[in-house]
């Protein structure tokens, strides 16, 4: 398994399909169009095709496990126990996460949004050592600087093209004025603290509302940035 063949003959993962597998465990699940995006997508592809054969391959393998959201009327995919152990054998110096057994539709919206981001920026080369919520909670340890309690851990952190720390936040839907400012607050204490995890923050918003409230409570601050959800994926083509 260390080197990436599967117990069953015939099949060899690639070093993408490697990443691929460790993305899907850190960020939870995955649609076609932001697998296709971040690792199939390129200068002579015109159309999901081949990911889509390559990712019913990872299925049919045990690697994955495709699950269909029926309000979607498509397929999202999770890491297996095999992807993990095959992971874990390739990354000794790390404790992978665990695979879930479900998608929880609860924060399903929000999550789907945070992974199509990352896949966008990483993909563009505008973000680079992508943390997820999942590997914060699970590896932040005092190592890590001066950090927020896991009430305010953000959606990521990562590192920006000028080698930045830089906070992602997604904000869904609407919140009072005093729950934003109260984030933001906490955002600034590490952000201004000299053993700060993070030294900037980018809030995507998901609507015109939690924009205009985003841009008036980080207006005095200049470690914020705010951006519209449907700048971020503009590019994205659906497929698959």
């Amino acid at each position: 398994v260390s080197s990436g063949t599967s117990p069953t003959l015939g099949f060899r993962l690639t070093p993408r399909e490697i990443e691929l597998l460790e993305f899907l465990l850190d960020q939870k699940f995955a649609g076609t169009d932001a697998l296709y995006v971040r690792f199939y997508q390129g200068e002579g592809s015109k159309s999901p095709r081949y990911a889509v054969e390559r990712i019913q391959l990872l299925s049919k393998y045990g690697f994955l496990r495709p699950k269909r959201v029926y309000t979607e009327g498509g397929l999202y995919y999770l890491a297996s126990e095999l992807a993990q152990h095959t992971i874990q054998s390739l990354r000794p110096d790390r404790t992978i996460s665990e695979p879930l057994a479900e998608i929880d539709f609860r924060t399903f919206e929000h999550d789907k949004r945070v992974t199509l981001c990352r896949a966008v920026r990483e993909k563009k080369g505008e973000v680079k050592q992508w943390l997820s919520e999942r590997r914060l909670k699970q590896e932040w340890t005092a190592a890590n600087g001066y950090r927020l309690s896991r009430e305010y851990m953000p959606d990521a952190i990562y590192t920006n093209r000028a080698g930045g720390r830089v906070a992602f936040e997604l904000e869904l839907s609407p919140k009072t004025r005093e729950r934003h400012a109260k984030k933001v607050s906490r955002f600034l204490e590490v952000m201004r603290h000299r053993d700060g995890a993070f030294s900037h923050t980018l809030f995507v918003a998901c609507s015109k509302p939690v924009y205009e409230m985003l841009l008036s409570v980080t207006r005095p601050y200049k470690e914020f940035r705010i951006m519209r959800y449907e700048d971020v994926v503009k590019d994205v083509k659906k497929g698959g």
